[in-house]
């Protein structure tokens, strides 16, 4: 699939056709499952129009092309009883061509979130918020209207050169009046809602629990839920409970309550809104919020950039996306998140070395010597006291079971464990292992609990701490709990955070 350039049409997919008379085709924009996106030029009108063709395949069944040409016109249906909304894409028209439905919506010259998150990182939380309250402001209208969007996602968002949000693709939308669809969860696995799992009809709440998911993936810059199986994916939507690095109060809150499992106590349309509301207004003059974006440049792609006001802008010298919907691009196994700010930028020289804790060192060194001598006792008093030959045999055991429990509290408690920080990396070294994580491969940081908590700006990355039982380890969350405080002398939670901006991590919450 393609997104961001003009493609050349295939065999049968000619640009410059007309379509119904008048929409001429101008250029590809993307194409899904079951559709193509042409950027077109009303000749009638002479403006600039995206026009959605459906393709069929050859080999669909009568029942499975009556059922993708009526999902085609119940989208239009779906999107025009929501017109006047500003932050709902425009049908303009729909059309018959040799025989299927065109639909004629207003062309949108944007990029979606998916793609400006993976252009430019995670958005700063105020951003977050701003677009949070324009998706929710189209379903809290679509909701009203009777309709479910039931495919939230940050594919479906698009932003265009000014700043505008649109919810776009209501192809899989149902309205209340109609049956209830048994063809089986629809939406993408990672945002969608735990109730859909049960078979159960969506209902509005649904579409709140895929906003908080797709709100989540742009404030922390990964998706919540995404996993490496279909299994595991379904399975973190159900049971796992995801933690915020990033999020200040109160868009944290706002963002769990749309996650809660239960849809019943589950933010609610109203509720969210307000929540979302006062997130953005406090946020709008944070500090944060003016953080540079980084871009990616290039011929044929499309740039994210920062406006002053952190806002997400399309730059759109060439087309962009699929102007009404249609997936072209969704990578969520490839996140690009925000990175703490590059060492030459940073005032700070040298390193901070944190070392164990004493205390715990000897502690160590005490429950291992009493264990020492507990294991050699039976060879001191056995000469003395004439142990007879067979006792030996478990005074072996005996001694071996102690010997191990010394080597162990000498493992645990008396290893050298130490904590770098400076200009390139974290780096900590437990016993005999060095964990080293580079600048660049961190998203955020934070000390909580007497944990220093770390996102991954690559969670592909966090294969290798998975299943470990000691820090650094992968939490349920996808958090890395780098060290813990504790085990480090003279260290409290602020000394650490203090360190953290010292050396120009602008992610620490």
């Amino acid at each position: 699939m393609v997104k961001g350039r003009r493609v050349t049409a295939g065999i049968g997919d000619t640009v410059d056709r007309r379509v119904a008379g008048r929409y001429r085709l101008v250029a590809q924009l993307g194409a899904g499952a079951y559709g193509t996106v042409w950027q077109a030029f009303d000749e009638i009108l002479g403006v600039t129009v995206a026009a959605k063709e459906v393709r069929l395949s050859p080999a669909a069944s009568r029942e499975n092309t009556a059922r993708i040409l009526a999902r085609v016109e119940r989208e239009a249906r779906m999107v025009a009883k929501l017109r006047d909304h500003p932050n709902v894409v425009t049908v303009l028209d729909v059309v018959r061509h040799e025989g299927l439905p065109w639909i004629i919506m207003e062309f949108v010259p944007s990029v979606s979130l998916a793609e400006a998150i993976r252009l430019r990182g995670a958005l700063p939380p105020g951003e977050a918020a701003r677009i949070g309250v324009a998706v929710l402001a189209a379903l809290v209208a679509a909701h009203q209207a009777g309709i479910t969007h039931r495919d939230v996602k940050p594919a479906n968002i698009l932003v265009d050169e000014g700043g505008r949000v649109v919810l776009v693709d209501f192809g899989v939308a149902v309205h209340a009046s109609e049956p209830t669809i048994t063809e089986g969860p629809i939406g993408t696995l990672a945002y969608m809602a735990p109730e859909q799992f049960a078979g159960t009809r969506m209902l509005p709440a649904s579409d709140l629990f895929s906003l908080g998911a797709t709100l989540y993936y742009a404030v922390e810059g990964f998706s919540a839920f995404s996993r490496s199986t279909e299994a595991a994916t379904i399975q973190a939507v159900l049971a796992e409970h995801p933690r915020l690095v990033r999020a200040p109060e109160p868009l944290a809150s706002a963002i769990l309550g749309f996650l809660n499992k239960d849809p019943e106590r589950r933010l609610t349309d109203d509720a969210g809104l307000a929540a979302l509301r006062a997130a953005e207004t406090e946020l709008r003059q944070s500090p944060q919020e003016s953080d540079a974006a980084s871009t990616t440049d290039g011929p044929s792609t499309p740039r994210a950039s920062a406006a002053p006001d952190g806002a997400v802008r399309a730059q759109v010298e060439k087309p962009a996306t699929d102007a009404t919907g249609i997936v072209v691009h969704d990578r969520p196994g490839e996140p690009w998140v925000a990175r703490p700010v590059q060492p030459d930028s940073v005032e700070a020289t040298g390193s901070i070395r944190y070392r164990e804790a004493p205390l715990r060192r000897a502690v160590g060194g005490a429950l291992s010597a009493g264990a020492l001598a507990a294991a050699v006792i039976p060879w001191i008093l056995g000469p003395a006291i004439g142990l007879p030959a067979w006792a030996y045999v478990p005074a072996v055991l005996w001694s071996s079971f102690f010997g191990c429990w010394a080597a162990a509290f000498v493992c645990l408690l008396c290893r050298p464990d130490v904590l770098v920080l400076d200009e390139t990396s974290l780096r900590y070294r437990r016993g005999a292992e060095e964990h080293v994580l580079p600048h660049q491969q961190v998203s955020g940081v934070r000390v909580h609990a007497g944990r220093i908590e770390v996102v991954l700006s690559d969670p592909t990355g966090a294969a290798r701490y998975r299943g470990r039982s000691e820090p650094p380890q992968i939490d349920d969350a996808g958090v890395l709990l780098f060290c813990r405080v504790e085990d480090l002398s003279g260290v409290s939670d602020d000394t650490i955070l203090a360190a953290l901006r010292r050396f120009g991590y602008d992610s620490v919450v």
